[in-house]
């Protein structure tokens, strides 16, 4: 098996400081942007080499499903590569919406939102902060070929602008390619990303109209729609969706949408997280999936039977 060259060739930080080779790897050590990381990974790289790592399992899903995973691709993109070339950097968990499958490590919204009745430690609170040292990062961008960008929403993140402003005062833009996942709520500064070598924009949308709607409380279908096509006029631009309890029977609705504007879709691998949620979750944890389900549609005034 190739070696997976992310582990010495990329990296994400998360809101907490926390690092790992790639956003799909599922470490159960934490290792922070200031430890010895780089020889960590190093490790983990050579191991690869033998297959799939127990930490990379959304990617050995996606090899035996679809004969290609997020590995294949990074590999494609770092072939040749010296030092630290693809940032993802999770500045802070900074976001307008509240989607039903997301957690406070990752919303501000969910942090505001969580109460004592939500137990699970997928609900637990995490210090988030990483983006007042931001500085840390800037003398190592130089070698950078890709910039990365997700949160919370990148789009409402001081801290992304900064690190963009950053590399155009430095003269670094023409040579680093950016990349958004967003939740297509907001459109801004589109004429500073035109300075970039090329910008990719995936835009998060797991079901149309209604049904999308409740999925990401706080989001109206008809700006994300409106928003995205916009996007697609100036930027490479692509739809990402996550199937979940909510619209496994509905994700060739995504496609047509896809299809009839020409915009790529790519379908990522079920949801696992938070259990209650899957697709399977009516089979495999249904007091969970009504204990959270309802808690939701309590905050919302929903009501889950309209979407299973």
């Amino acid at each position: 098996m190739q070696k997976c060259l992310a582990f010495n060739h990329a990296l994400t930080i998360h809101p907490g400081k926390n690092v790992a080779p790639c956003c799909v790897y599922n470490g159960k050590e934490r290792l922070l942007y200031t430890d010895d990381w780089k020889t960590k990974f190093k490790e983990q790289g050579i191991k690869s080499e033998v297959g799939f790592l127990p930490e990379c399992s959304d990617c050995a899903w996606e090899d035996k499903e679809r004969g290609e995973s997020w590995k294949d691709h990074l590999n494609k993109k770092l072939k040749g590569a010296e030092g630290i070339v693809y940032w993802d950097m999770k500045f802070n968990n900074t976001c307008n919406l509240q989607c039903r499958m997301c957690n406070p490590a990752a919303s501000s919204i969910w942090e505001q939102k969580v109460t004592p009745e939500f137990t699970s430690d997928w609900y637990r609170k995490e210090k988030t902060g990483w983006h007042k040292d931001i500085d840390i990062i800037y003398e190592n961008l130089k070698d950078a070929k890709y910039l990365k960008f997700t949160g919370g929403e990148p789009f409402l993140i001081p801290q992304v602008w900064k690190v963009l402003d950053y590399c155009i005062e430095n003269g670094l833009e023409r040579g680093i390619e950016l990349e958004f996942t967003t939740n297509g709520t907001q459109i801004v500064q589109l004429e500073k990303l035109k300075k970039f070598k090329n910008v990719e924009i995936l835009v998060s949308i797991d079901a149309i109209g209604d049904r999308f709607e409740y999925i990401r409380p706080g989001a109206s279908w008809e700006v994300v729609m409106t928003n995205t096509l916009k996007l697609a006029q100036h930027f490479d631009v692509a739809i990402t969706a996550l199937p979940m309890i909510f619209n496994k029977d509905h994700m060739h609705e995504v496609k047509e949408f896809g299809l009839e504007h020409e915009l790529e879709v790519r379908m990522s691998p079920p949801l696992t997280e938070p259990k209650w949620a899957r697709p399977d979750a009516l089979d495999t944890c249904p007091e969970e999936f009504y204990k959270y389900v309802n808690l939701l549609d309590k905050q919302h005034n929903t009501n889950y039977k309209d979407f299973i």
